[in-house]
């Protein structure tokens, strides 16, 4: 399968990338933009109301691309390491750099609304709460998309022949639906990554 970098995958698609994630970054999230990235503000469901089946979201059956992605990230100077539904919160002082592969990348969606949909909802909610949404809304981004890597090979590079695996084995958590497979002293593959998005598209208010 082809591969493609982690840059270009994300110009390609439009993606934009999360710097903190949670499970509750869904489609029909505010997010706001700070000097490091981009983070949840809150939801349009608390603006614009509605029953949580309204709101209700999907995961796209289909691969969203075929290949693998690739994105490599120093490690000199850190700790700890919080990535793609993955955190290791210590043992990480004799690695050097990670590279991440990842495969079935898929998206989420509104299964009944759309942009479509909400921007006139947004229009008329704007006309009618101006202190609010300037307060709030104004000059945050809606997600419509939020991306996940459902197969994710982490591959470290270390100092000498360390054996990353005994450092970090016990700093390693995901979230309860993942599993962690290694596949040696220095790499590990992590799947059912569907609940923790690492990136969103959208539109800007």
């Amino acid at each position: 399968m082809a591969q493609i970098s982690f840059p270009q995958f994300l110009n390609r698609y439009g993606i934009k990338m999360l710097v903190t994630s949670t499970p509750d970054i869904v489609p029909g999230a505010v997010i706001e933009r700070r000097k490091r990235g981009f983070f949840k503000y809150g939801h349009l469901q608390k603006i614009l109301g509605g029953t949580n089946n309204s709101w209700q979201i999907q995961l796209q059956p289909a691969n969203f691309i075929y290949g693998t992605v690739e994105r490599s990230l120093s490690l000199n100077a850190r700790t700890r390491l919080d990535e793609f539904g993955v955190n290791i919160g210590g043992g990480l002082e004799r690695a050097k750099s990670v590279n991440f592969f990842l495969q079935n990348v898929q998206a989420k969606i509104l299964v009944d609304r759309s942009k479509m949909d909400l921007i006139p909802e947004l229009f008329d909610y704007r006309q009618e709460h101006r202190g609010k949404w300037n307060r709030e809304l104004n000059n945050k981004w809606v997600a419509d998309y939020t991306y996940y890597a459902t197969e994710v090979r982490f591959s470290f590079e270390t100092a000498g022949g360390a054996d990353l695996r005994a450092d970090i084995a016990n700093h390693i958590f995901v979230s309860a639906n993942s599993t962690i497979q290694w596949r040696s002293k220095k790499s590990f593959v992590i799947t059912k990554t569907d609940d923790v998005p690492f990136g969103f598209s959208g539109w800007k208010l």
